[in-house]
């Protein structure tokens, strides 16, 4: 994939060469600098002073437009944050601490308990009061929170019913202690063979995982059918009528938006199947199943250094932005990158803000291949977007999940235009692959949990209706141009985000086409757009996706970009199949 020098494979200057060549591999965090181990002592104390905070709302009573008040709610949510994410980086380690983790999640959520109705009383302060001056963003999301005249004891009702978390932990749980196959491989290594070159490892490995999976498929079912009937629950407590109303609330994002995913995907669902008819024949396969959509494309395996990788990235945002690339910098420098290609734990690849350091820990598993400079993307974007809006304070610096999932695909598509542009045959199928991913297969998964919540708020399921609404969900963006092979039927107890937070692979889609779009603009140096995005990226919570789509210059609604971006798609696809059929 990369030519001989640095210089000639990155077109990276030596500045930003020698910035990184200095850091060893694998980069390895030190979560210490959170606190020195589960039982530190300051952990204790840390919650003690947490709850003296918290005391001042315990009688509801406070105003919403009280300052000091407004200030210590923020730093506790500082402090909670911490506590948090510290388990959570102790469980990516695979360290585990049940008793720290039940202790923090059970007084995190009585300390939420003592804030609700501070929390609703911001949506009601006026726009001259100090509160919606210094913290608008805050005070813009309790609006939108407070908006059907919930009031704090119906709120809290159906936050009460809203147990995710410890559905979550269940379903990783079981999931964990999957052993299959001839040498009793985890689930990480059978779904790394799922991306093997060899066609029979790769059926091996999908029957093993599906046999690991088909003894716990009426557990993860029926957690997965509590979660949903406990959450239309909470949806009727709420007043709301949708299911993804109460992600769209706390977004800010219009239902035309996400309404417009599924028949605009689906309109173009034959570029997905003309792909997968391409690769099928690439592969050389009578027939392309599931098991074989991550398989790489003969002739294009490669291998990269973390250092080559890291220059990749830096000189993808600096093309566009040097402030970008400054902030993608400080990311790589801040050491709380955690790469080790055979870490320990089940954790797949994430960024986590945590602490006062603006850098979040970021961790991912890099052995080099092109699909792990594209995650190395992906989680600095996310990183970036952190770097930037930390300034926002940790009540406001947090992003929705849709404008975080657009800068982190822009982050991958700056990268992957970076090599489409030096010339790289092969960057433009794996360019158009991400889109396969990101946009047509988290498509068939937004179509499975819309039918989950149909299903679920009528009569409840069973691992069989799931199995059903999987492979049906399946053919629609497919058709028989992917098919599920037997055991791929029960591939949707393997998606945590049905867990622990619904609707949020619609994200996934919006951001992909949003940064196609974007990337296209910025490329072309279009005038203001690089101030207008630092500007969104700084705000972190910010007003709501749709003001911050709008001031990108992506309207909302209607959501254009989706098909335009799907059109340019299909081009790429039909010169994709030209370049491989050069008689036709």
């Amino acid at each position: 994939m990369f030519s001989r020098t640095m210089e000639d494979q990155l077109g990276a200057s030596n500045s930003a060469v020698n910035a990184i060549l200095d850091t060893s591999f694998p980069p390895v965090w030190d979560i210490s600098t959170l606190y020195a181990s589960p039982s530190d002592p300051a952990i204790e104390a840390d919650m003690g002073l947490l709850e003296l905070d918290a005391s001042i709302f315990s009688d509801g009573r406070i105003p919403g437009d009280d300052p000091a008040a407004l200030q210590r709610r923020e730093e506790i949510a500082g402090g909670l944050r911490r506590l948090e994410r510290y388990v959570e980086l102790l469980e990516a380690e695979g360290c585990e601490a049940p008793e720290l983790k039940a202790r923090v999640r059970k007084f995190a959520r009585s300390l939420h308990q003592r804030m609700l109705a501070f929390d609703l009383h911001l949506g009601q302060v006026p726009d001259n009061a100090p509160a919606a001056q210094e913290r608008p963003w805050i005070v813009a999301k309790a609006r939108r929170l407070a908006s059907d005249g919930l009031g704090a004891q119906r709120e809290m009702q159906a936050r009460g019913l809203d147990d995710a978390a410890e559905w979550a932990d269940r379903h990783a749980k079981n999931l964990a202690e999957i052993r299959a196959g001839q040498k009793d491989e985890n689930l990480i290594q059978l779904r790394a063979g799922l991306a093997s070159p060899d066609p029979s490892r790769r059926a091996a490995a999908a029957d093993a995982l599906g046999h690991g999976l088909a003894g716990r498929l009426d557990a993860l079912a029926a957690c997965l059918n509590s979660m949903v009937r406990r959450r239309c629950k909470a949806q009727r407590i709420r007043g709301l009528a949708h299911w993804l109303d109460a992600s769209r609330r706390e977004q800010g994002a219009s239902s035309q938006l996400t309404e417009a995913i599924i028949p605009t995907v689906s309109e173009h669902a034959p570029t997905a199947r003309s792909f997968y008819d391409l690769k099928r024949r690439a592969l050389g396969l009578p027939v392309l199943y599931e098991r074989d959509r991550l398989a790489p494309w003969p002739g294009l395996a490669s291998r990269c250094s973390w250092p080559e990788a890291c220059a990749l990235v830096l000189e993808s945002f600096g093309g566009v932005s040097k402030r970008l690339r400054a902030a993608a910098r400080r990311v790589f420098e801040s050491g709380r990158i955690h790469a080790d290609p055979d870490a320990g734990g089940s954790a797949g690849p994430f960024c986590l803000p945590a602490g006062v350091r603006p850098e979040p820990f970021v961790r991912l598993r890099f052995r080099g291949a092109v699909e792990d400079v594209l995650t190395l993307a992906h989680e600095t974007g996310h990183a970036v977007h952190h770097v930037l809006s930390h300034g926002q304070g940790p009540l406001q610096d947090t992003a929705a999940p849709i404008m975080a999932e657009t800068a982190a695909c822009l982050s991958e598509e700056l990268v992957l235009r970076r090599l489409v542009d030096q010339g790289r045959p092969q960057a433009a199928l794996h360019r158009l692959e991400r889109t396969m991913t990101l946009v047509f297969r988290q498509t068939a998964l937004l179509r499975f949990e819309e039918r989950m919540y149909a299903i679920g708020a009528e009569r409840g399921f069973g691992s069989a209706d799931l199995d059903q609404a999987w492979a049906g969900a399946h053919r629609a963006v497919y058709g028989g141009g992917l098919r599920l092979h037997a055991a791929a039927a029960h591939d949707w107890a393997l998606v945590p985000h049905f867990y622990f937070s619904p609707g949020y692979v619609a994200a996934y889609v919006l951001g992909r086409l949003a940064a196609a779009d974007l990337a296209q603009r910025l490329l072309h140096r279009q005038s203001g757009l690089e101030d207008a995005l630092i500007q969104v990226l700084s705000q972190g919570l910010g007003p709501g996706v749709d003001k911050q789509y709008r001031s990108l210059g992506l309207n909302p609604n209607p959501p254009s970009f989706l098909d335009a971006a799907l059109t340019e798609c299909r081009r790429l696809v039909q010169q994709a199949t030209a370049a491989c059929n050069p008689s036709t």
